[in-house]
């Protein structure tokens, strides 16, 4: 299999450091985990290629470690639950055999996260059946000398996994002042590297500048290390995060820029939100009412899921054991219970949960009450019932719900709660785990087998939000078993992300041309969330623009005059193609007999047939057709035709170069209310107008030197508002 892993060479290196001085090479090694990571792929030669191409991809845009010294910051953009630790992975192992000989990992700021990923690290590269590689986890000064021995050799690479925390980051800055590394090349990966990593003094230190009484100073984690990175001449930074919002948004001055974004797929059987949530949230998604989100007692959706998960314990027990399920199913299945931050409330979920697990396993232990166990029974029916539905090969009721099968759904059960009081989770313990916890169990983190989620958290900035989605991830073949019970609120934001994530992907592979120091950066917030991210890492301020109510296009005088040809010209065909079809509007009531004429058409037909082909030199009109690019394609619109085929609506040209688009209410024309009432209040309305242009109001006045040319103006209903966040550099 080693020769089906090709590299495809069409790679864009416009922002890489430097032109490496030989081809990047994929050793023996790398081929060798990659293979065995994607062997189970449902198009294993094409999932390797894709890995192998977008890893090499990143390496080629850091420094080349035959060069006498490079500075490098880029950032990989990968999607939640994707499998970012595969792709650093591969990246370390590429990186060891092309030359790099200290790697270093900025593991998170919780002990489970840090251990998850060094453990994963060790079995993917098998450093400990390699003479390749010397590994560390947080390590002392104590080990100073097997790194030093070990950075210094051409034989071994040097591997350490560390928490982003203070006392662990200063002891690793002491090791390396006492190693000459000037010679080594250094690659330092990031994960999660929107948390911890960046300034949190970064918008103060800006208020301490203006007023000049303080001085400038960096947050403690970001100091450490950015002195971390200083200890060497040849260093490689490599940012990876799913939600890099703060990273991208960073000033130009901040040495943590990214230089350059590489975005990474997901594979084909990987289950985010466009499946979960948009495609199979029907049944997947169960509502929590308001009423269980601030209960005094278990909340009945809580008692739902957890029916619903035992149920899917003792399936996937019985499939364990026959051969036709053994490649589809997962090693272990999961429950995650994510309430809130509080230790406090993880407590009293935990207690709510074991309470009912041990009434279950008395009833299931008490022979001689075959009353409440068949009571039992009954509750758990609707809940098989519901997976029934999705799930054809599911065994019979009586096959799950027995007393000997429920024995080993009980033997093989853990319940623990995951918090900054435990944090390690032995999953070898168990088969099945119904886990309790608040941050601990969101960002980085991975629940094996998760199964059902039941989570009722505030929605916070986009970033932190969305990696609470520990529910995303590679669950293709048993997805159908999975429940996610969200409050309504929360429900909707997840849909309305999936489309705000994509329009950020989009926007930066448009924009593939620019670097980030010149990108003017631009997102969707469609879920209309408060802030992107959270406001202290940012010297200034995000800006946003909220696309609903009247959006009128006024910005039209800086629009060449070949391109204000074209769009009069397309006005016009369209214009003429819809002329049979033009109705007047009775509705209004005003008395002139000049009422606005109408078509109705569908957003995607209004899209495709004109406003695809009109160019207007206003942002906003970018930021209207996205939002309108986003709406369902059926959805009927109402376009008014404000002027006549030969009726130019005249207008001055404003100082700032813009103009006045909207008429008032005039008497003098029977009432006229004025533009901004011509529209369908309860629907999207967009106004074409066809303009004569004037200097100055003389002009105007006289009819002499206008210019032709054409603007709109578009209702959006409050409840399809959409907000955009975009920042000057």
């Amino acid at each position: 299999m080693e020769d089906k892993i090709k590299i495809f060479e069409n790679l864009d290196d416009q922002f890489a450091n430097a032109p490496w001085s030989k081809e990047i090479q994929l050793g023996d090694n790398t081929r060798n985990f990659i293979n065995s990571f994607l062997s189970k792929a449902p198009n294993p030669d094409k999932a390797k290629n894709t890995l192998a191409t977008e890893t090499k991809a990143i390496l080629k845009k850091c420094g080349d470690p035959s060069l006498d010294e490079f500075k490098v910051n880029g950032l990989v953009y990968g999607y939640i639950q994707s499998g970012k630790t595969a792709s650093f992975t591969t990246l370390s192992s590429l990186a060891q055999e092309n030359g790099y000989q200290i790697i270093i990992i900025l593991g998170g700021i919780s002990t489970n996260l840090v251990s998850q990923t060094h453990a994963r690290l060790k079995k993917g590269l098998q450093t400990e059946r390699s003479s390749n590689w010397l590994t560390f986890s947080n390590p002392t000064t104590e080990d100073q000398n097997k790194i030093k021995f070990a950075a210094n050799s051409n034989r071994r690479t040097v591997m350490i996994t560390v928490m982003k925390n203070k006392t662990h980051l200063e002891n690793l800055i002491e090791i390396f002042k006492g190693i000459d590394s000037s010679k080594v090349a250094t690659l330092i990966i990031d994960d999660e590297a929107d948390q911890a990593s960046l300034n949190n003094e970064e918008f103060a230190n800006q208020k301490r500048v203006a007023r000049g009484d303080e001085e400038a100073k960096p947050s403690t984690i970001f100091r450490l290390i950015q002195g971390l990175i200083n200890c060497f001449k040849k260093s490689s930074v490599v940012q990876y995060t799913a939600t890099p919002q703060a990273n991208l948004f960073l000033d130009n001055t901040n040495p943590y820029k990214p230089q350059f974004v590489q975005m990474i797929s997901a594979g084909e059987e990987y289950t985010g939100g466009d499946f979960l949530i948009k495609q199979r949230g029907e049944f997947i998604v169960k509502d929590i009412p308001l009423t269980d989100m601030n209960s005094e007692i278990m909340p009945q959706t809580l008692i739902d899921a957890f029916r619903t998960f035992l149920l899917t314990v003792s399936e996937g027990l019985l499939r364990r054991n026959e051969d036709r399920f053994a490649e589809n199913e997962p090693d272990r299945r999961s429950m995650m219970i994510n309430p809130t931050h509080l230790n406090a409330g993880h407590q009293q979920y935990f207690n709510w949960i074991k309470q009912r697990f041990d009434i279950f396993a008395e009833v299931v232990a008490d022979t001689s009450d075959e009353t409440s166990f068949n009571e039992f029974k009954e509750e758990y029916l609707p809940f098989y019932e519901d997976l029934a539905k999705e799930i054809p090969d599911i065994h019979e009721f009586d096959e799950l719900f027995n007393r000997e099968q429920l024995a080993d759904v009980i033997c093989d059960t853990t319940i623990q709660k995951v918090n900054s009081d435990q944090t390690e989770v032995d999953w070898d313990k168990s088969y099945a785990w119904i886990l309790i916890g608040g941050n601990s169990l969101s960002r980085g983190y991975t629940v094996d087998g998760l199964t059902v989620t039941w989570m009722t958290r505030p929605s916070g900035n986009f970033d932190t939000f969305m990696q609470r989605a520990r529910f995303y991830g590679y669950k293709y073949h048993y997805a159908n078993f999975c429940r996610i019970y969200l409050d309504k609120e929360t429900s909707i934001k997840f849909k309305k992300a999936v489309d705000d994530e994509e329009y950020l992907r989009f926007f930066l592979r448009e924009n593939n041309n620019i670097s980030l120091e010149e990108m003017r950066l631009k997102l969707m917030n469609s879920a209309n969330f408060d802030n992107v991210t959270r406001k202290v890492v940012l010297r200034n301020p995000i800006r946003n623009i909220r696309i609903s109510d009247w959006n009128r296009i006024e910005n039209i005088t800086s629009t060449d005059s070949k391109t204000i040809s074209q769009n009069i010209n397309n006005y016009e065909y369209f214009y003429n193609e819809k002329l049979g079809s033009l109705t007047k509007d009775t509705s209004f009531t005003y008395e002139s007999d000049i009422k606005p004429k109408f078509i109705e058409i569908s957003v995607k037909k209004l899209m495709n047939e004109l406003l695809y082909k009109i160019r207007l030199n206003d942002e906003k009109y970018s930021f209207l057709l996205k939002m309108l690019e986003n709406q369902e394609p059926a959805l009927k619109t109402k376009v008014y035709f404000m002027s006549d085929f030969n009726d130019f609506r005249k207008r001055t040209i404003q100082p700032n170069g813009r103009i006045s688009l909207f008429q008032g209410r005039s008497e003098r024309i029977g009432g006229y209310p004025g533009d901004p009432y011509i529209r369908d209040q309860k629907e999207i309305s967009v106004q074409l107008h066809r303009l004569k242009l004037f200097q100055n109001h003389n002009d105007l006045e006289n009819n002499t030197n206008g210019v032709d040319s054409f603007s709109l103006a578009a209702w959006i209903p409050s409840s399809l508002s959409t907000r955009f966040y975009f920042q000057d550099n």
